[in-house]
């Protein structure tokens, strides 16, 4: 997954929460449908937010399709006298998914394999030492009593 799709999953979670935070206030006479329809609203968010993880391929045009709907249906509860929260991060998100940059970015890492594992390695009671003797001959030792003789202790003689 790359920064595109984060980002997006990051936006769906966020506008899932902001829309069932709200559903939970009290909010004194409102058709319950309204309130049923927010609560849908919030679960479907979610639920692309999972699939934007997956990285399925045609999540980008599920989730373009779908912040569509929510837009949609914020507006329309504006006319019912109900603010749905969550609209304002739909019509930001879907303003970021249209952009070509930002569609691009989204589908090359939809469309990119996932990452190779790591290779494993063996504990490390099992890993080879890192010394490796040095790859010369020291030179031989010289026999004992070959060293120079010691210089006269008395004066030179003339």
């Amino acid at each position: 997954m790359n920064r595109y799709m984060a980002s997006v999953r990051q936006s769906l979670f966020i506008q899932a929460a902001i829309t069932a935070f709200f559903l939970l206030l009290p909010s004194g006479t409102v058709e319950s449908h309204l309130r049923e329809v927010t609560l849908v609203l919030a679960l479907v968010t979610a639920v692309l937010g999972v699939l934007v993880s997956m990285g399925l391929p045609n999540t980008y045009w599920m989730v373009v399709a779908w912040e569509a709907i929510a837009v949609g249906v914020g507006a329309l509860s504006l006319t019912k006298g109900y603010y749905i929260p969550g609209s304002i991060v739909a019509v930001a998100l879907l303003i970021r998914l249209l952009d070509a940059n930002f569609k691009a970015g989204f589908l090359a890492g939809a469309a990119a394999p996932p990452p190779a594992p790591a290779p494993v390695q063996p504990p490390y009671a099992m890993q080879q030492p890192a010394y490796v003797p040095p790859a010369y001959a020291p030179p031989p030792a010289a026999p004992y009593g070959s060293w120079p003789p010691p210089p006269p202790s008395g004066p030179p003689s003339l």
